[in-house]
Order: C-alpha cells, then sequence, then structure tokens
C-alpha cells in the first residue's frame, strides 16, 4: 500500500512542473463570432476575443482557416481582413499562410501587455457557401484548432439576409469531433451557438447551418497557386524581364559612358578626310610600327594601361627600366653553396632625379633610404607597406596624364561595394518576399542579384 501511495505521489510530483512548464501564460475568457451570410454570398465575420494575460506578452496569433477538407475534398476560400482592433483602438498586425491557415499576428513588437485585452478582427470569406441536392450549406470553423491555450467559453451566431435556415448543428472538441454543443437560439434568419465545456488547446467550435437553395450566390475559389507557380505565370516573368532589361541597361550604359576604351578618340568621330568630311580614328586607322614607347609613356604606365592594374610586375619592370636609363645598376650576386638562391644588388648611382616621376621618385629613395646599396633578398619582408605607396603613386600618375579617368583601383572598389550590397540586399529581401508570397518582389529581388553579380 505504501508503495502504491509512493508511486501516485511521484506521479503527480512529475506531473506538476510539466503542467507549469506548458503554462502559456495566458487563456481566452471568451471567444465570440458574428457570421453573416451577404446577398451577395460573401460570408463576413466579426470576431471579439477576450484574452486574460497573467505573464507580458506583445499580443496574439490568430488562425482563420481558408482551406477546409471534408470527405476528401479540399474546399479552397478567400480571406480578406477589413480591421484588427484592440481595446477599441487600431491595432498593429501583419498577415501570412501556412498548412492551411491565414495567420493574424496581433501586436507591437516593441511593446508588451498583461491584464485583460480585447481584441476584435474583422473579415470577409469568399467561397465558404456550399451547394447540395435540396438545401446549401455554411460549414463554418469558428475559433480554428490552432490554439495553444484554453477558452473558456466559445459561442457563435449566423444570419442569413432573408428567411431560410432548415437546418443547423455544431460540434466542439479537437478537429474531427462529433461531439456536439448547444444552441442558445434560433429563428428562421438567425441561430445561435455554445460550447458545451470550455474548449483546450488545440480544439474548437464548429457550426453547420443549412439553408433554403439558391437563396445567395454560391461562389467558388480556385486553389491558389503555389509562389513558384505564380513565379512562372507571364506577369511575373514579364516583370523580372523588365528588372533585368532596366538593370543590366543600366550597367551597359555606365561601361559606355566610363568603362570602354575609346576607339574613335574622343568623339564618335574626330579629324577629316580627303573629302573634308569626318572620319573615325583609333581602331579604324593604320597600324604602323613604332620603335619608341606611345606617347614617351613608362613601362609601368603601360602596364597599368594593358591590365588597369598597378601591380608589382610593374613595379618591377621599372626597377629594370631605371637601371636601363642610369639611375642605378643591377649586380647579380652569385648563389652560396648548392642549394643557395640567386640575388642580386641594387646600386644607387648619383644622377640629377628631376627627370623621374612622382613614383619613380618614390621608388628610388624607398628602395634605398639612406643608404646606396641594397639587396633584393632583404627587401620581401620589408618593403610591402612601401610598395603600396608607390603603387598609388602610380595610379596618381596614370590619372594625371589622362589615361584614367579616375584611379581604376577606387573605381573597382567602388563596384565591387556596390555589387555587394546589390546581391546581399537581393539574398535577403528575396528569402523574406518567399515567407510573405510576394512574387513581384522576389522578381526585382533576382534582377537586382542578377545585376550585382
Amino acid at each position: 500500500m505504501r508503495r502504491l501511495l509512493f508511486l501516485i505521489a511521484a506521479i503527480l510530483f512529475f506531473l506538476t512542473p510539466f503542467k507549469a512548464m506548458a503554462d502559456e501564460g495566458w487563456v481566452i475568457d471568451k471567444f465570440s463570432s458574428d457570421i453573416t451570410i451577404e446577398k451577395t454570398g460573401e460570408v463576413r465575420a466579426i470576431e471579439i476575443i477576450d484574452v486574460d494575460f497573467t505573464f507580458l506578452k506583445h499580443g496574439i496569433y490568430r488562425d482563420i482557416p481558408y482551406i477546409y477538407e471534408l470527405d476528401g475534398t479540399k474546399t479552397y476560400t478567400e480571406i480578406d481582413v477589413e480591421s484588427v482592433r484592440q481595446n477599441g483602438k487600431k491595432a498593429k498586425y501583419t498577415t501570412s499562410r501556412s498548412d492551411g491557415y491565414v495567420r493574424l499576428k496581433i501586436g507591437d513588437p516593441d511593446k508588451t501587455i498583461s491584464g485583460k485585452n480585447k481584441y476584435e478582427i474583422s473579415y470577409i470569406a469568399k467561397g465558404v457557401l456550399r451547394g447540395f441536392g435540396d438545401y446549401d450549406e455554411l460549414y463554418w470553423n469558428v475559433t480554428g484548432n490552432n490554439w495553444p491555450v484554453e477558452i473558456k467559453n466559445a459561442q457563435a451566431g449566423v444570419s442569413l439576409p432573408t428567411d431560410g435556415i432548415l437546418k443547423k448543428t455544431c460540434f466542439e472538441g479537437y478537429a474531427g469531433s462529433t461531439a456536439e454543443c448547444m444552441i442558445l437560439s434560433e429563428s428562421p434568419t438567425e441561430v445561435k451557438f455554445k460550447s458545451l465545456e470550455t474548449l483546450g488547446e488545440s480544439q474548437g467550435l464548429t457550426v453547420v447551418v443549412g439553408y433554403k437553395k439558391g437563396l445567395v450566390p454560391l461562389l467558388t475559389v480556385e486553389r491558389p497557386k503555389s509562389f513558384w507557380e505564380k513565379f512562372i505565370d507571364w506577369p511575373s516573368l514579364a516583370t523580372l524581364g523588365v528588372g533585368l532589361i532596366f538593370g543590366i541597361g543600366t550597367i551597359l550604359y555606365l561601361w559606355n559612358k566610363n568603362g570602354r576604351d575609346y576607339w574613335f578618340g574622343s568623339g564618335v568621330f574626330g579629324g577629316k578626310n580627303d573629302a573634308g568630311s569626318a572620319k573615325p580614328i583609333g581602331a579604324h586607322e593604320t597600324t604602323v610600327v613604332e620603335y619608341t614607347p606611345p606617347e614617351k609613356l613608362r613601362p609601368a604606365e603601360i602596364g597599368v594601361l594593358m591590365d588597369e592594374r598597378a601591380d608589382t610586375l610593374d613595379v618591377s619592370v621599372t626597377i629594370i627600366d631605371l637601371a636601363t636609363r642610369g639611375f642605378l645598376t643591377i649586380t647579380e650576386v652569385p648563389k652560396k653553396w648548392i642549394f643557395g638562391k640567386m640575388d642580386y644588388s641594387l646600386t644607387k648611382k648619383s644622377k640629377d632625379q628631376t627627370e623621374l616621376m612622382g613614383y619613380e621618385k618614390m621608388l628610388v629613395n624607398e628602395l634605398f633610404s639612406g643608404r646606396n646599396e641594397v639587396k633584393l633578398s632583404s627587401l620581401k619582408k620589408t618593403f610591402y607597406d612601401e610598395l603600396k605607396k608607390i603603387k598609388e603613386e602610380l595610379y596618381r600618375e596614370v590619372v594625371a596624364k589622362g589615361l584614367f579617368a579616375s584611379d581604376p583601383e577606387k573605381v573597382r572598389s567602388k563596384y565591387y561595394a556596390l555589387a555587394f550590397v546589390m546581391i546581399f540586399v537581393g539574398m535577403f529581401a528575396i528569402a523574406y518576399t518567399i515567407g510573405f508570397d510576394n512574387v513581384f518582389l522576389a522578381d526585382l529581388c533576382i534582377g537586382l542579384i542578377v545585376c550585382g553579380l
């Protein structure tokens, strides 16, 4: 006997904490819904939900079913939310669709509430009325079955525009339950229902009202297309096409204005031919062999002009060019031992540096730095910062000579940054828009990603 009592006490002990852990911190004192079948065949619902928060909360979720499955057949409806109010004032809310429900997220994410609150939700439903042989019917899941808390009192009223109610019933409990609820009152135009028991978590109230056939039109709603079905429809593809044309067109315009090489000189046409009319120049001129660098450009400047980058090779060739012009000498240092490496010694010569470009002077000064001789091997781990400064000075030189409109490295960085922002924003936004089933905004995001790439 003692063992039995101990077992019962242990079970109660372990069950009590789990119940406390499952406590959502709020309860629905009353859920009432006024459902009106309009002459147009639409159904208007006004729900009043009295909630008591014992913990601080931001608000509630209201899941309104828009897919009904009866006898293996799915019926699709359309839900149009008209207004959401909290304690008599307009409430903040967002809508989304998931698993056959329209979800209303009601509340201010920046504000918490507690105590008793009254929510009023007004919406219109299309496609919920069904037709049978000798009568039409409203089958309506009043509360939905997604509430994580108890509903102490659930009520619903259904009214017609004229006399015509033929039969009525209601059910309470879990989905598919046959437990009937209470009919409070009835007349030829209206019937009211009430739950007999407190509705537990995931339980709900469903009403069924049959009325004269043909009393109101039976509206139908087609199965909503999935996000990807809508994406491949022509309006979506047209939006994507327009976005891509505009975006890629803008990129081509920027390239044509600022990025392309000038095949026709400073303008579309330049100079005149023998007849006195304008003639194209540049790529269409006769190629002539030249034995000196064009425009007396330095090797490093030609290197930048070729690949639009000031790299280490351009600095290396400048050292050789400076030696050729007599500003320094390059001497090979024989390798020591079998596994030794070849090295080179640079020796500074006393020659007037007036004719040197800015980046050449900087290179000479940084190479020798108060000394007359230096080995290349000694510069491997110490010349990085100086090399960067020389490249920047080389960029300034090619811009000053008019070879580039602006520093190519800065232009690249600007467009890389812009591209990264476009791709990041596009990918972030497309994930957001898919969740909210906004296919047209997703099209624009895809265009943004493509243009960024």
